[in-house]
């Protein structure tokens, strides 16, 4: 049975996005690894990311589909084994892309991205050092990798909330770009 597409959302200017990656769950799913069994994920960039502040929440679009016209397998195959990396990283089949881990060099600078951006707030150390965004601060640990993507010159970090990924909220993920020096 196919599965729904996914209409392609308009950005600030009423242009489509850009598709920046999808991953089907019931494809990855790997045991133990906290993922829905079932779902896909899609995220959409404007045509202007490269011009966008990390704040800005219409510049990208997380879609989560739950399709339910699949029924899960569970997958008990060696090459789901081999799909988990030591980090808990799984890999998708996307080239340059994995979900989950904790790994990348700059992972505690984008939770803290995550953080400011979704209460509206541009990130920067002079802030993240500022007592008045203490709160902001505290709430970084609280943000957990979901996809990383490696694309070009840059790295997508899609990060979402504890509770948001607990409660199966994917859409509700933060997409941080870093470009690679």
């Amino acid at each position: 049975m196919t599965r729904p597409a996914i209409a392609i959302p308009l950005d600030k200017q009423s242009r489509p996005m850009k598709q920046l990656v999808e991953i089907d769950f019931h494809e990855v799913w790997a045991p133990n690894s906290q993922l829905p069994e079932r779902g896909v994920l899609a995220v959409f960039v404007s045509q202007d990311i490269d011009k966008c502040q990390a704040k800005d929440k219409n510049c990208f679009q997380v879609v989560w589909l739950v399709d339910s016209s699949q029924t899960p397998n569970v997958v008990t195959n060696a090459t789901t084994q081999n799909k988990v990396h030591a980090d808990g990283s799984i890999e998708t089949g996307v080239e340059g892309c994995s979900l989950l881990g904790n790994e990348h060099p700059k992972l505690n600078e984008a939770k803290a991205v995550c953080a400011f951006s979704a209460n509206g707030i541009t990130y920067n150390e002079a802030r993240a050092r500022d007592d008045c965004y203490s709160h902001l601060v505290s709430q970084a640990p609280n943000w957990r990798l979901l996809l990383r993507l490696l694309k070009n010159s840059t790295d997508y970090l899609l990060l979402i909330h504890e509770d948001d990924f607990a409660e199966t909220r994917l859409e509700r993920a933060w997409l941080v770009r870093l470009k690679r020096e």
